[in-house]
């Protein structure tokens, strides 16, 4: 969105917002940007993109009459004018692409990503964890089914019984605390009111499931050093929206708050926000969070502190997918995680959404929330 100022006047400023529109297909991948034309009122499309499965952009592609656009202004208004470097870098997977330098890399967070190979530039720095792969390789070679969304980080374990089916599993983390109104202290009231609110487990379909979050004090933790299982949150004195973004993150009013830590903490954990937010939406009229139905008294959606069944639920299926997946083709080979009767992943995705980035409510529906701070 872009906002342009068309009134002189300091005490009655007027604005004119321009909104350009992104098509994602189910990986996330932005395929098409496109506009209102401010002179001729009709849709323009401003930038088309089509990719090889690996996320390099077809060249020369579209038609002449599909080129990229950007809004420039002019002494009548915003037009938009044909350009040659397009501004809109969110393209593979919905990732920036960093062309500076001719570069050509996507940024994924922890790591930059080269379409050209295919492959990360460095290596997983959770290599041990999946010793049958390549640490360059990009979501196990299946770019078409898979999409790598963003750094945060869990361990899953999983306990089978003597004929290999699961009957436990575990999700667990480690969140670094640190800044105003952190302390050993603190960690550990934190520690107390998870493992009330959340210890134990419950039954998902035969299966034992429990959650667990261990909070430790460390001033000097850093995000490079952060390993496995591992995130952090920093508190700040200030007044603001709390936030994560992929294994760190803030929370605000020197973390006085429980519920907002432990919010924040399931985000770590792979869960969605289950609100729509209009907190920055300047010509909406209720300019505040609005929970999703059938989340108005959750933890993810509300000022709850209730964690709904249905979580236990996405849990269990991306579990129960993950595990799947690393199945080794012989069995007794040390690469084959069916050889044990219980294994370990460290995951790094939303366990809630699909490949569009679509939310399932109780029903069965998928839905995607809105938010304007985004």
């Amino acid at each position: 969105m872009r906002v342009t100022t068309v009134g002189i006047n300091p005490t009655n400023p007027q604005y004119s917002y321009n909104y350009a529109y992104n098509y994602t297909d189910h990986l996330g991948n932005v395929r098409l940007t496109y506009a209102k034309d401010p002179q001729s009122g009709n849709l323009k499309v401003m930038e088309e993109n089509h990719y090889y499965p690996f996320g390099l952009k077809h060249q020369n592609y579209t038609s002449a009459a599909s080129l990229d656009f950007q809004e420039q202004l002019a002494a009548w208004g915003v037009i938009l004018a044909p350009v040659s470097n397009n501004p809109f870098k969110y393209k593979y997977n919905g990732k920036e692409l960093q062309d500076e330098l001719g570069l050509g890399l996507y940024d994924y967070g922890a790591r930059n990503y080269d379409p050209a190979v295919g492959r990360w530039n460095v290596i997983d720095p959770l290599a041990e964890k999946f010793y049958g792969a390549s640490p360059y390789n990009y979501v196990g070679n299946d770019p078409i089914g898979e999409a790598d969304m963003d750094g945060r980080d869990f361990r899953i374990d999983v306990i089978r019984d003597k004929d290999n089916n699961i009957t436990g599993l575990k999700f667990s983390g480690t969140v670094y605390i640190q800044g105003s109104g952190a302390s050993k202290e603190r960690a550990s009231e934190l520690n107390k009111d998870f493992d009330k609110k959340y210890g134990g487990s419950i039954k998902v379909d035969g299966i034992d499931v429990s959650v667990d979050v261990n909070y430790v004090y460390d001033e000097g933790k850093k995000q490079g050093d952060l390993k496995g299982d591992e995130n952090l949150l920093n508190f700040s004195a200030e007044d603001d929206t709390s936030f994560v973004q992929g294994n760190t993150g803030r929370i605000f009013n020197s973390g006085e708050s429980n519920r907002t830590i432990f919010h924040e903490s399931f985000h770590f954990m792979g869960l969605s926000d289950r609100y729509d937010d209009f907190r920055k939406c300047n010509g909406c009229f209720n300019q505040n969070t609005r929970p999703n139905v059938g989340f108005e008294d959750d933890i993810m959606g509300s000022d709850s502190f209730k964690l709904s069944k249905i979580h236990y639920e996405n849990w269990v299926k991306h579990a129960q997918q993950r595990a799947k997946s690393y199945y080794g083709p012989i069995k007794g080979s040390p690469f084959n995680p069916m050889s044990n009767r219980s294994e370990s992943y460290i995951e790094s995705k939303k366990v809630d959404t699909n490949s569009k980035g679509q939310l399932q409510d109780k029903k069965g529906n998928w839905y995607k929330r809105v938010d304007y701070g985004e």
